[in-house]
């Protein structure tokens, strides 16, 4: 996983190094022919040399960083699923930070999620504390 995630973090690096040049290429080019009397070919001239570079660089950076994402929520899946089964089916959003490096914000906001796919469910106990009840790790 840890290769994986070391992959496209560099399929990331490689990506912004093929943009920025090509954008900043382009960029002239677009400029110079439109202030230029022979613009329409110096403006296709761009497009054809920093094109490829552009849409590839695009590609490589754009799904080296959705891949990212997935593999981050997953690790954070595997995170909530461990404290859950550890509180024997039962968080809330301060446990589930104490016993984890999310900060309160994001454990609220992770906690949602699950309880929006269905994951678990929201019930306030007696003391006013949000609880989300993992009813498959629940023990009795």
């Amino acid at each position: 996983m840890k290769s994986d995630e070391n992959k496209f973090k560099f399929q990331k690096a490689i990506g912004l190094v093929l943009l920025i040049p090509s954008s900043v290429v382009l960029l002239f080019g677009l400029i110079g022919g439109i202030f230029s009397t022979d613009g329409l070919n110096i403006i296709l001239g761009t497009l054809l040399i920093s094109g490829t570079p552009l849409i590839f660089g695009a590609i490589l950076y754009f799904n080296a960083k959705k891949k990212l994402l997935f593999n981050e929520s997953i690790k954070y899946e595997k995170t909530v699923l461990n404290a859950a089964t550890k509180n024997s089916g039962i968080l809330n959003i301060a446990l589930l930070s104490q016993e984890t490096s999310l900060s309160l914000n994001e454990s609220k906001k992770i906690l949602d999620e699950f309880t929006i796919k269905g994951y678990c469910t929201v019930e306030v106990n007696d003391n006013g504390v949000v609880e989300y009840y993992f009813t498959s790790m629940l023990k009795e």
